[in-house]
């Protein structure tokens, strides 16, 4: 029975083009270049905690709440980009963008992307 609703979604995905994605590391592009992916627990103001392979790590940033440059990637089917500064509470994401405040639970983000504020990082990570 398993087996046949496996291969009815694999040929309707197949079929009708979709893409499910399932979510990625977070990343954090630090201010040497350095790149610490992993999964981000919590963000608070310049305090930044992520889990990665080799333990936990806790990292210090600038924060200057004019210069956008975290990027959120929310969904599962359909990808949408958001640039701001990211804050992250116990289960949902707060994104300062120029429009606005928006808030997304984290079940529906696909991967956070941390950058310092001198250069935002390139759009193909």
């Amino acid at each position: 029975m398993l087996a046949k609703l496996l291969c009815i979604v694999t040929v309707c995905n197949l079929y009708l083009g979709w893409e499910v994605e399932l979510p990625r590391k977070d990343l954090i592009l630090l201010e040497s270049g350095e790149k610490v992916e992993g999964h981000i627990i919590t963000i608070t103001n310049g305090i930044i905690e992520i889990k990665t392979d080799g333990g936990k790590k806790r990292i210090t940033r600038d924060v200057n709440l004019h210069s956008p440059r975290d990027i959120v990637e929310i969904g599962i089917i359909r990808n949408k980009r958001h640039a701001g500064t990211v804050e992250y509470f116990a289960d949902h994401i707060k994104i300062t963008t120029s429009s606005g405040d928006i808030e997304f639970d984290r079940a529906l983000v696909r991967k956070i992307i941390i950058s310092h504020e001198s250069a935002l990082p390139p759009l193909n990570l």
